[in-house]
């Protein structure tokens, strides 16, 4: 809503960033479809450049029109076709654009009191302290205590598809995990995918993943605790908040097998189903779609710029993985005889900064570990899944692009760019070196 309590109409060029991520929704689920969808597509990336030009915020218009110049330089100098990008901008924009309305239709619901159980339990335990402490606390606190149960519930689901080698088996892969474990704990999403890439076994990871817990429960007192606003919502009952809790997980454990049963798992197309079907569910109270229109034109501002974000992201990941594609990054790495820790400190790192450039931090791990996974063997997935676990984890607490930033900038008034650049610095900076340096040990000496 505007300051006057208007709210603003979807002009043309809002338009045509709907129509421009339906065509990419439209190709993820009918790829025969791709001709009559890209002039459309075409039009959403003039639309893009020229909206991100004229109505976002200046920081966010310099991030939006230098994520567009660097996919068109990594395609020019990678030889790329331009058919072929156009064909994987189309998979990649679908997928953010509809992350991003996704994001869109949470916002307004957070800050009428219903989320995912996580945020109900941030909720309570911030009614409690009257306090927010580091987002990265209440990532590794609540995530390390609930993630072990839904991520191995997605990992296993997804590892059905690992033998599909296809393209769009490996993007049915990876997004059909960021959907099913980003709605069961914020930690899952990165895990699913490093798992997911680097074809390590769940047992082999935990022992990683608890030595993360570990650390982070150190470097907890890093975290300030500022005050938080007074929240005017009733705290939520434990015995509702179980029940939803329970329910949502039987939510996204019976879409999954009823998609198992109906559509083959490696279809992009499931992972759209399974947001139709789940989300709804879950927003409970909400009459998502009735007000879908009207969230939509209450905050057209914020979609506007999200989605912006996550397309030009979108394109970037798309042109990046011409190189992946072929090996050509690895091949690189590998002529330039760099040590192992080397590369897993320098994808870590590699991840936190592009996520802090503006690129959505998932994309960057997938492209990261993409590319490191293949240069070695024996104990080294787990290396790089961790290494990647590390630099997501820091780019979400940083970023505030993040939803963990944009949860707690809601629940605390405060603006994300004050969360994730003052409160979270200094415990950042620590995860960051600490996970880094101790992988790096692990690297020189195995």
């Amino acid at each position: 809503m505007t300051r006057s309590g208007v709210a603003p109409r979807l002009g043309v060029p809002d338009a045509v960033l709907w129509l421009s991520a339906a065509a990419g929704v439209g190709t993820l689920v009918v790829p025969a479809a791709r001709p009559v969808t890209a002039p459309l597509l075409v039009a959403g990336v003039v639309v893009v450049a020229a909206t991100a030009w004229s109505t976002l915020r200046r920081p966010v218009r310099r991030t939006v029109l230098a994520m567009m110049l660097a996919g068109v330089v990594l395609c020019l100098v990678a030889g790329a076709r331009w058919s072929d990008v156009s064909a994987a901008f189309a998979t990649m924009c679908g997928v953010f654009s509809f992350v991003a309305v996704v994001r869109l239709l949470e916002l307004p619901m957070l800050r009428r009191g219903y989320h995912t159980a996580i945020a109900e339990v941030t909720l309570v335990w911030l009614r409690r302290t009257r306090a927010v402490w580091s987002a990265a606390t209440l990532t590794y606190l609540l995530s390390l205590a609930l993630s072990f149960g839904g991520v191995a519930l997605a990992y296993r689901s997804v590892r059905a598809m690992d033998s599909a080698a296809d393209e769009a088996g490996s993007a049915g892969v990876v997004c059909r995990a960021f959907i099913a474990a980003n709605l069961v704990t914020p930690l899952s999403p990165p895990l699913a995918v490093v798992l997911t890439l680097t074809g390590l076994t769940w047992t082999g990871f935990l022992p990683y993943a608890l030595t993360l817990g570990l650390v982070a429960a150190v470097l907890v007192p890093l975290g300030p605790a500022p005050r938080a606003r007074a929240l005017p919502a009733p705290r939520p009952d434990r015995g509702r908040l179980a029940a939803g809790f329970a329910a949502m997980i039987g939510c996204v454990v019976a879409v999954l097998v009823v998609l198992e049963m109906v559509t083959p798992l490696s279809h992009p197309a499931a992972t759209m189903a399974a947001v139709l079907l789940v989300v709804p569910l879950w927003e409970r109270g909400t009459r998502l779609p009735a007000r879908a229109v009207a969230l939509a034109r209450s905050e057209a501002g914020s979609w506007r710029e999200q989605f912006l974000l996550f397309g030009a992201g979108g394109f970037v990941v798309a042109a990046a993985g011409r190189w992946t594609a072929d090996g050509a990054v690895g091949r690189l790495l590998d002529a330039a005889g760099l040590p192992a820790w080397a590369l897993l400190a320098g994808g870590a790192l590699a991840i936190t900064v592009l996520g802090l450039a503006g690129l959505y931090p998932l994309t960057t791990l997938i492209v990261v570990t993409t590319v490191l996974a293949p240069l070695g063997t024996g104990a080294w997935p787990a290396l790089v899944a961790a290494a990647a676990l590390v630099g997501t984890m820091a780019a979400f607490v940083l970023s505030p692009l993040s939803g963990l930033t944009l949860l707690v900038s809601a629940l605390s008034g405060r603006s994300a760019v004050h969360i994730g650049l003052r409160w979270n610095l200094p415990f950042g900076l620590a995860l960051l070196g600490a996970g880094g340096a101790a992988i790096g040990l692990v690297a020189a000496v195995t």
